[in-house]
């Protein structure tokens, strides 16, 4: 993934700066850290959110990936309609030119949702001076889609 390193099948590592970071840095940064920048948001206006962090097998286009990757998205408490998925990554950039009745791909719904298994709903940072979460996965096989 974008924010994983894969070596022999298994992945270790995301980076994980935090909110600060991303609204601080004067660069690019990471999915991960866009995401709490965003959560960190919706929290300080009173709206309950929460990072979502998952595998897929499939890339922003929807062609297979070689091997899963992981992957970051968001979910914030919509009263009357439960928790409302967003990807920071497909918002950025796109919405600006959009009428306010016209869908916004990425938020509510986007063509590979449906392809993001959920695996926690928590940046848990095992090792806080550095603020890397260390994780090892190794996926053995999946099932063919033909």
């Amino acid at each position: 993934g974008l924010f994983a390193n894969n070596k022999n099948r298994i992945t270790t590592g995301l980076l994980i700066r935090g909110a600060k970071y991303a609204f601080t840095a004067d660069k690019q940064v990471s999915a991960c850290d866009e995401l709490c920048a965003c959560i960190a948001t919706l929290r300080a206006a009173g709206i309950p959110a929460r990072p979502m962090i998952g595998i897929t097998t499939v890339n922003a286009d929807g062609h297979r990936l070689d091997q899963p990757s992981y992957v970051v998205w968001g979910e914030y408490a919509l009263a009357g309609s439960g928790w409302v998925p967003f990807n920071a990554k497909r918002l950025r950039g796109t919405v600006n030119n959009l009428k306010l009745c016209d869908p916004w791909d990425g938020l509510g719904t986007w063509p590979t949702l449906n392809k993001y298994i959920p695996l926690a709903i928590n940046f848990e940072l095992y090792d806080a001076r550095n603020s890397v979460q260390e994780l090892q996965m190794q996926f053995r096989s999946s099932p063919s889609e033909e």
